[in-house]
């Protein structure tokens, strides 16, 4: 699936605070299923071996379990049997209906490549690690 395709289907989740209940898994009886994405993305890099893979950025101010998996997931899924359709993922992802969303995705082959806690943004790494400016 081209990068371009999944930026498209990303970037409507960005903003308010939505129920994605249908994107969590395993989710309590009683838990809060809304929570605010604040940036989402997709772009295409160049791996050092040479290949070529797509990153996605997600930050949020807190996912359900298995969110970011079933996120990535539903946006190939949404790719493929919607293209052209930008609101697929967000209608997908705030159906309430987990059965309308794609399995997890598997853990191989994705990779975390940062977390962050209170008001630091991704890529902001002086944050991340506690240190603060001036």
């Amino acid at each position: 699936v081209p990068a371009e395709a999944l930026d498209a289907l990303l970037k409507p989740l960005a903003g308010a605070a939505r129920d994605y209940r249908a994107l969590g898994r395993g989710l309590p009886k009683g838990k809060d299923p809304s929570t605010r994405i604040l940036a989402a993305a997709a772009s295409r890099v160049a791996l050092p071996c040479g290949a070529e893979a797509v990153r996605l950025d997600v930050a949020g101010d807190r996912f359900l379990r298995r969110q970011v998996r079933t996120l990535v997931a539903t946006a190939v899924h949404a790719a493929r049997s919607r293209p052209g359709d930008e609101l697929a993922l967000l209608d997908l992802a705030t159906c309430g209906d987990v059965h309308r969303t794609a399995p997890a995705a598997p853990a191989i082959g994705l990779c975390l490549a940062e977390a962050g806690y209170g008001a630091a943004a991704p890529g902001d790494e002086a944050q991340s690690r506690g240190e603060s400016g001036g």
